[in-house]
């Protein structure tokens, strides 16, 4: 199958991660921040931005979290899909 985080190619990917997490998500959040400083009379849309910018805090721990244990989420992933190597199996070579 193929990998994203094999050989060279992985270091484009941690860059991409670590893009997203470091420098989109906190300039989202901070966009909503400012939002819900505009809106504070509605609490009805300060309520929408606050879940946002929470679903964006989570977002980033899920990121450092996969750019900190890779190889354990890899190995998770392969100890679950290990059905799927075999010869014999119904689902090889189907995605869903």
């Amino acid at each position: 199958t193929w990998n994203s985080f094999s050989d060279n190619i992985k270091y484009p990917y941690y860059v991409y991660t670590a893009l997203i997490t470091f420098v989109i998500l906190p300039t989202r959040i901070d966009g909503y921040i400012k939002q819900c400083w505009a809106l504070k009379k509605d609490f009805l849309q300060v309520t929408l931005m606050l879940l946002l910018i929470l679903a964006y805090i989570c977002a980033i721990f899920k990121n450092i979290n996969i750019l900190i244990r890779h190889e354990d989420i890899e190995s998770i992933s392969s100890m679950l899909n290990w059905e799927r190597s075999l010869p014999c199996s119904r689902s090889v070579g189907k995605i869903f």
